[in-house]
């Protein structure tokens, strides 16, 4: 416990977030309150589940989940493929390889997290609520799932302003959820447009 303080009084939020002790225990502080506010909303492209989390220091953020429908899936999954070997091979082949032959009913689910304000910097204003946080997502996104036997993978949207970021994301992904989306890589072309890089896992 007191590393961990240690480490965030000094900023060095990138090390107490990847800390093997955050990664692998339960939660060091307690949120305020974690709520499921929208389930299964209908959207253009399947169902959202929303949570807000609020911390104890008041600060509010949300988790939004939307769960694309196969057909749209399918068309993420050929889209990006072909988008993004004009660019960088590596990437294409990976949509191709973790997505082979992708059935007709398996789905993807689409995560970001925002604060009130709709901003998609998370960390820096948090300091050390931070890793209440990341907590408070991991619930969120465990619930949401629970029970989606057809899901074939989850991309998180990753604001590029938080670039720096993307190491630990990954780190934070293929330690929680190895299990069932073992394989993931990184798309730093599909939705550069508009400044956003995507992670993605599937099974």
């Amino acid at each position: 416990m007191k590393d961990i303080e240690a480490l965030i009084n000094e900023s060095k939020l990138d090390e107490v977030l990847s800390n093997d002790f955050f990664l692998n225990s339960s939660s060091v502080w307690l949120f305020e309150s974690i709520e499921q506010i929208e389930k299964g909303k209908k959207t253009e492209h399947g169902e959202e589940d929303v949570y807000e989390i609020v911390l104890k220091n008041g600060q509010k953020f949300f988790v939004k989940i939307n769960f694309i429908t196969p057909n749209f899936t399918k068309q993420f999954v050929v889209g990006n493929q072909m988008n993004t070997s004009k660019y960088d091979n590596t990437v294409s082949d990976n949509y191709k390889n973790n997505f082979e032959a992708l059935k007709d009913d398996e789905q993807i689910a689409y995560i970001m997290f925002v604060d009130e304000s709709s901003g998609t910097k998370l960390t820096g204003t948090t300091r050390i609520y931070s890793v209440e946080l990341f907590r408070g997502i991991e619930r969120a996104i465990n619930q949401s799932f629970y029970g989606k036997s057809n899901l074939r993978g989850f991309v998180i949207r990753v604001d590029n302003s938080e670039s720096k970021r993307l190491k630990l994301y990954k780190r934070i992904i293929e330690s929680m959820y190895s299990k069932n989306f073992p394989n993931v890589f990184v798309d730093m072309i599909s939705e550069k447009q508009v400044n956003t890089t995507l992670l993605i896992a599937s099974k």
